[in-house]
């Protein structure tokens, strides 16, 4: 018997998160190194072609705005409080696409 510490409780996460709210397990993947920098990402984002979604927060207000964006957009964005949404990731990045296989 080990005194090993469950980090992930499957049961747990299916009855009380699993789609009803976020839960975020921050190094889970220890070793996992992300396929996608953040400028793909952001080149996608002003692509006509490829539906993005640029989710902000300002104090108790949320917005939302659906691109394309255009680079200046992207370069002013705030160190925080904003999230930049990419439809189908893996359709336009193959490794995005090994990582889902």
């Amino acid at each position: 018997m080990t005194d090993e510490v469950e980090l992930f409780n499957q049961q747990e996460f299916l009855t009380d998160y699993w789609q009803k709210k976020p839960l975020l397990i921050r190094s889970y993947l220890p070793h996992f190194k992300d396929p996608v920098d953040p400028e793909e990402i952001a080149g996608l984002a002003c692509e006509e072609m490829i539906e993005s979604r640029l989710v902000r927060q300002q104090e108790a207000n949320w917005s939302l705005q659906h691109g394309p964006f255009s680079e200046a957009e992207i370069m002013e964005l705030p160190n925080r409080d904003w999230t930049l949404l990419i439809q189908a990731v893996d359709q336009w990045l193959e490794p995005v696409a090994n990582l889902k296989r």
